[in-house]
């Protein structure tokens, strides 16, 4: 009868497990990038460089952008607690608010900010692209953008940021 017992129990523990665990999926929706990420889109006019920010996540992110946006650039984005933004639509040409610093050191040389930025929603699976002058991204420096998810509300929470290394 213990035997029995004991094979039972050790059944049923083993599913515990693989009940409670997320699927790969369930987070990322595409395993084989990272949750959010910059590549780079192309060289534009005046020697500029324009990258890409991805929002490879389930959930909403935002970022801190020169102004708000609206009309044909916005759509509803619902999130998870059930409150309503405007969240960007999928392409869309941004000036986020950004830094860059010294790889080595994390020294900052440069920004692209504003006292009066707005925060700026990114859907699930969307992504946008922003350009800046080539010459302030030096080879052993990166560019980066805070962002924060879209649960995340006070100054308690971590800082999150996206890099974009100068020599890649």
């Amino acid at each position: 009868m213990k035997r029995a017992t004991y094979i039972i129990i050790s059944l049923l523990c083993g599913f515990i497990p693989a009940a409670g665990a997320q699927r790969p999926g369930a987070v990322i929706r595409e395993t084989s990038k990272p949750t959010v990420y910059l590549t780079f889109e192309r060289f534009g006019e005046n020697d500029s460089v324009w990258l890409r920010l991805h929002n490879n996540t389930e959930w909403g992110i935002s970022f801190r952008t020169e102004h708000a946006f609206q009309g044909e650039s916005v759509a509803p984005l619902a999130l998870s607690d059930g409150r309503g933004v405007p969240g960007l639509s999928d392409g869309l040409e941004i000036t986020p608010e950004y830094f860059i610093e010294h790889a080595t050191d994390r020294v900052t040389t440069n920004a692209q900010s504003w006292c009066t930025a707005v925060n700026s929603s990114l859907p699930p699976g969307h992504s946008v692209v922003f350009g800046f002058p080539r010459v302030r991204l030096k080879a052993w420096e990166e560019i980066y953008v805070k962002f924060t998810y879209e649960w995340e509300r006070g100054k308690d929470d971590p800082e999150h940021r996206v890099k974009f290394q100068g020599f890649d």
